[in-house]
Protein backbone atom coordinates (compact mmCIF):
# COMPACT_ATOMS: atom_id res chain seq x y z
CA UNK A 1 0.00 0.00 0.00
CA UNK A 2 2.87 2.36 0.79
CA UNK A 3 4.44 1.57 -2.59
CA UNK A 4 1.20 2.47 -4.39
CA UNK A 5 0.96 5.69 -2.34
CA UNK A 6 4.52 6.76 -3.31
CA UNK A 7 3.85 5.99 -6.96
CA UNK A 8 0.62 7.98 -6.83
CA UNK A 9 2.37 10.88 -5.08
CA UNK A 10 5.20 10.95 -7.68
CA UNK A 11 2.71 10.74 -10.55
CA UNK A 12 0.65 13.57 -9.04
CA UNK A 13 3.71 15.81 -8.60
CA UNK A 14 4.87 15.06 -12.14
CA UNK A 15 1.40 15.80 -13.53
CA UNK A 16 1.22 19.05 -11.54
CA UNK A 17 4.62 20.15 -12.90
CA UNK A 18 3.64 19.32 -16.46
CA UNK A 19 0.28 21.06 -16.21
CA UNK A 20 1.76 24.19 -14.64
CA UNK A 21 4.43 24.25 -17.37
CA UNK A 22 1.77 24.04 -20.05
CA UNK A 23 -0.27 26.73 -18.37
CA UNK A 24 2.64 29.18 -18.33
CA UNK A 25 3.33 28.76 -22.03
CA UNK A 26 -0.34 29.25 -22.89
CA UNK A 27 -0.36 32.54 -20.97
CA UNK A 28 2.64 33.83 -22.91
CA UNK A 29 1.76 36.20 -25.76
CA UNK A 30 1.44 34.34 -29.03
CA UNK A 31 3.76 35.29 -31.86
CA UNK A 32 2.03 35.34 -35.19
CA UNK A 33 4.00 34.85 -38.32
CA UNK A 34 4.28 38.15 -40.17
CA UNK A 35 1.90 38.44 -43.10
CA UNK A 36 3.76 38.16 -46.37
CA UNK A 37 2.97 41.00 -48.74
CA UNK A 38 4.20 40.55 -52.29
CA UNK A 39 5.80 43.86 -53.27
CA UNK A 40 6.82 42.75 -56.74
CA UNK A 41 4.06 41.14 -58.82
CA UNK A 42 4.62 37.74 -60.29
CA UNK A 43 5.33 37.21 -63.98
CA UNK A 44 2.70 36.13 -66.47
CA UNK A 45 2.73 32.63 -67.98
CA UNK A 46 5.72 31.67 -70.11
CA UNK A 47 5.15 31.28 -73.86
CA UNK A 48 8.16 30.02 -75.82
CA UNK A 49 10.38 31.62 -73.20
CA UNK A 50 8.66 35.04 -73.24
CA UNK A 51 7.11 36.45 -70.07
CA UNK A 52 5.51 39.79 -69.20
CA UNK A 53 5.10 41.46 -65.83
CA UNK A 54 2.69 44.38 -65.47
CA UNK A 55 3.05 46.76 -62.50
CA UNK A 56 0.65 49.68 -61.89
CA UNK A 57 2.37 52.88 -60.83
CA UNK A 58 -0.58 53.51 -58.46
CA UNK A 59 -3.58 51.47 -57.30
CA UNK A 60 -6.25 54.22 -57.43
CA UNK A 61 -6.86 56.51 -60.42
CA UNK A 62 -9.39 59.17 -61.31
CA UNK A 63 -11.42 58.53 -64.49
CA UNK A 64 -9.94 61.62 -66.14
CA UNK A 65 -6.31 60.56 -65.55
CA UNK A 66 -4.03 58.57 -67.80
CA UNK A 67 -3.46 55.23 -66.07
CA UNK A 68 0.20 54.22 -66.31
CA UNK A 69 1.97 50.95 -65.77
CA UNK A 70 5.51 49.64 -65.85
CA UNK A 71 5.98 46.62 -68.06
CA UNK A 72 8.87 44.16 -67.86
CA UNK A 73 9.61 41.69 -70.65
CA UNK A 74 11.99 38.77 -70.35
CA UNK A 75 13.14 36.00 -72.64
CA UNK A 76 13.99 32.74 -70.89
CA UNK A 77 13.92 30.73 -74.10
CA UNK A 78 16.56 30.01 -76.72
CA UNK A 79 15.12 32.18 -79.50
CA UNK A 80 16.07 35.76 -80.40
CA UNK A 81 13.11 38.16 -80.69
CA UNK A 82 12.93 41.65 -82.21
CA UNK A 83 11.09 44.19 -80.09
CA UNK A 84 9.64 47.57 -81.14
CA UNK A 85 11.19 49.93 -78.58
CA UNK A 86 8.67 52.80 -78.92
CA UNK A 87 7.41 54.15 -75.59
CA UNK A 88 4.82 54.23 -74.28
CA UNK A 89 4.39 50.55 -75.15
CA UNK A 90 1.38 49.74 -77.30
CA UNK A 91 0.25 46.18 -76.55
CA UNK A 92 -1.67 44.15 -79.09
CA UNK A 93 -4.54 43.37 -76.72
CA UNK A 94 -5.84 44.49 -73.32
CA UNK A 95 -8.00 42.49 -70.92
CA UNK A 96 -10.33 44.42 -68.61
CA UNK A 97 -12.12 42.09 -66.18
CA UNK A 98 -11.34 39.06 -68.41
CA UNK A 99 -12.78 40.69 -71.57
CA UNK A 100 -10.08 40.99 -74.23
CA UNK A 101 -10.02 44.01 -76.57
CA UNK A 102 -7.73 45.01 -79.40
CA UNK A 103 -5.48 47.99 -78.73
CA UNK A 104 -7.05 50.78 -80.83
CA UNK A 105 -4.06 53.06 -81.37
CA UNK A 106 -1.83 52.86 -84.42
CA UNK A 107 1.64 51.46 -83.86
CA UNK A 108 4.39 54.02 -83.52
CA UNK A 109 7.39 53.20 -85.68
CA UNK A 110 10.56 52.87 -83.65
CA UNK A 111 13.95 51.27 -83.71
CA UNK A 112 13.81 47.50 -83.27
CA UNK A 113 15.74 46.16 -80.30
CA UNK A 114 16.90 42.58 -79.86
CA UNK A 115 15.52 40.52 -77.00
CA UNK A 116 17.91 37.60 -76.84
CA UNK A 117 17.92 34.53 -74.61
CA UNK A 118 18.31 35.53 -70.96
CA UNK A 119 17.61 39.22 -71.73
CA UNK A 120 15.16 41.37 -69.81
CA UNK A 121 13.70 44.79 -70.63
CA UNK A 122 12.54 46.49 -67.43
CA UNK A 123 10.47 49.53 -66.55
CA UNK A 124 8.91 50.13 -69.97
CA UNK A 125 6.00 52.57 -69.81
CA UNK A 126 2.47 51.58 -70.83
CA UNK A 127 -0.37 54.15 -70.65
CA UNK A 128 -4.17 53.89 -70.85
CA UNK A 129 -5.50 57.27 -71.90
CA UNK A 130 -9.04 58.22 -70.84
CA UNK A 131 -9.57 59.33 -74.45
CA UNK A 132 -9.28 55.80 -75.85
CA UNK A 133 -11.94 53.12 -75.87
CA UNK A 134 -9.79 50.84 -73.69
CA UNK A 135 -9.93 53.04 -70.59
CA UNK A 136 -12.04 51.25 -67.93
CA UNK A 137 -15.12 52.80 -66.32
CA UNK A 138 -15.09 53.80 -62.63
CA UNK A 139 -14.88 50.82 -60.27
CA UNK A 140 -12.42 48.05 -59.41
CA UNK A 141 -10.90 46.23 -62.36
CA UNK A 142 -8.41 43.50 -63.13
CA UNK A 143 -6.18 44.19 -66.12
CA UNK A 144 -3.77 42.18 -68.29
CA UNK A 145 -2.00 42.95 -71.54
CA UNK A 146 -0.77 40.79 -74.40
CA UNK A 147 2.14 41.48 -76.76
CA UNK A 148 2.89 39.59 -79.93
CA UNK A 149 6.60 39.35 -80.75
CA UNK A 150 7.34 37.60 -84.03
CA UNK A 151 4.17 35.53 -83.92
CA UNK A 152 4.46 34.58 -80.23
CA UNK A 153 1.83 36.06 -77.91
CA UNK A 154 2.94 36.70 -74.34
CA UNK A 155 0.31 37.55 -71.69
CA UNK A 156 1.11 39.52 -68.55
CA UNK A 157 0.14 38.82 -64.97
CA UNK A 158 -3.18 40.18 -63.74
CA UNK A 159 -3.14 43.45 -61.78
CA UNK A 160 -5.92 45.21 -59.90
CA UNK A 161 -6.66 48.93 -60.15
CA UNK A 162 -9.49 51.13 -58.93
CA UNK A 163 -10.91 53.94 -61.03
CA UNK A 164 -12.82 56.68 -59.21
CA UNK A 165 -15.31 59.07 -60.82
CA UNK A 166 -13.82 62.27 -62.22
CA UNK A 167 -14.18 65.26 -59.88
Amino acid sequence: MIKVGKTFLLASILALLLVSGCRRSSLAPSRRAPRIVRLVPSWGPETEGLQLRLRPTRRVWSADETITFKLDIRNQGKRLFAFNAAEPIEPDRLSVDDRWRRWPEARTAAKMRPLGPGAELADLTLALSPLTSVSPAPGRHSLRVALILEGVEAVSNEVAVEITAAP
